[in-house]
């Protein structure tokens, strides 16, 4: 569903910090965590520096991607992919920064009945914090 029924502000979807889970790189039992004690700022963090953190998003029918932004209090690498979750088969579509849209131009990528997107971010730092990040639809 289109507008908030289908999550959607506007033509954008809000990914909560939340939504970002960390990968099995660095040590064991790495995780990402709610980051509450930096000056009233919510976020989430990981506990190694070299674990990446993903977001899992589906978009609505009828919709395409259009753009990405992740918001983040460092400047971070990240990416985007189009994922088939009966396969989990993936395909890069676009890789950026955080803090700046990222547009994904001529080649907006439409929902389907077997997509959703994987958004990607390459931590550097146990202070990195992700407070979330905005998916535009088309």
């Amino acid at each position: 569903a289109t507008g908030p029924a289908g999550g959607v502000y506007g033509k954008n979807i809000k990914i909560l910090p939340t939504e970002f889970m960390s990968n099995d790189d660095g040590k064991a039992l790495n995780f990402a965590v709610v980051e509450d004690d930096v000056r009233s700022k919510f976020g989430v963090r990981v506990n190694d520096a070299s674990c990446e953190l993903f977001a899992m998003v589906p978009i609505p029918e009828g919709t395409s991607l259009s753009s990405y932004q992740v918001h983040a209090s460092s400047t971070l690498s990240t990416s985007i992919s189009n994922v088939n979750y009966t396969t989990g088969a993936a395909t890069g579509v676009a890789v950026g920064n955080t803090n700046k849209a990222i547009s994904l131009g001529k080649n907006a990528v439409a929902s389907s009945s077997t997509n959703y997107f994987v958004i990607s971010v390459t931590t550097t730092a146990t202070t990195d914090l992700i407070y979330g990040a905005t998916l535009t639809l088309k």
